[in-house]
């Protein structure tokens, strides 16, 4: 269920009615479209299970209250016992910020993945694949990836960072992993990008600085 919230100018404001961001034992919520006949149900029992993160819910169907729940915006308890609207409070919309970071890998010797954590071995060299992973808290949540040029001191035009951009090949390996692989142009020689990671609702975002490097046999 989405947060509730409503423009003023140019503030945001939440109903500060019902949190949608935590469901609570015996809270009531609406799960209709349908004003005319809005279905009501309550939380009857709130249980955590295995894998952590995992929650079920249990709930029974519950009566419209007209005294107390707005039909309108479909939210159960909008107003008070006396009928007054409950007190609004003004607040930013939130970003869950979890500890979740990109992280380099490599191909160990079995062709299986594992980190790399010698800073000094993270290196983009060119022609060659490296790898990164960034593992989200919930199983539903999926990796989007995003590689831009990373220019400071806005040295170059648009055409140049969608031409060096171009020259980067990213593959996606599965939902968390990808590869990177710099062309061979030696003009990509100690060009600097950034690699961002968020999830598909956009709320866990992680992001690092690459720089490519000639690739040498020493």
């Amino acid at each position: 269920m989405p947060d509730i919230y409503y423009a003023y100018g140019n503030n945001l404001y939440e109903l500060g009615l019902d949190d949608n961001r935590t469901v609570m034992h015996e809270q009531r919520f609406m799960l209709s479209n349908n004003i005319l006949d809005p279905k009501v149900y309550q939380v009857t029992k709130v249980t955590d299970l295995n894998p952590s993160g995992v929650i079920k819910y249990s709930i029974k169907q519950d009566e419209l209250d007209n005294k107390r729940d707005n039909v309108e915006l479909q939210i159960c308890d909008y107003y008070t016992d006396s009928g007054d609207q409950k007190t609004e409070t003004i607040q930013k919309p939130q970003m869950m910020i979890t500890e979740s970071q990109i992280r380099w890998l490599t191909l160990n010797d079995d062709g299986e993945l594992e980190p790399i954590y010698d800073k000094s071995k993270q290196c983009l060299y060119l022609g060659k694949n490296s790898y990164f992973e960034y593992k989200l808290p919930y199983q539903d949540l999926k990796s989007e990836w995003n590689l831009s040029v990373y220019d400071r001191k806005n040295e170059l035009s648009d055409e140049d960072k969608s031409y060096y951009e171009g020259l980067m090949k990213i593959t996606v390996m599965d939902n968390v992993t990808i590869s990177i692989k710099p062309g061979k142009a030696n003009s990509l020689i100690g060009k600097r990008f950034i690699l961002s990671a968020t999830d598909n609702n956009g709320d866990n975002h992680s992001s690092i600085v690459l720089e490519v490097e000639k690739w040498s046999e020493t």
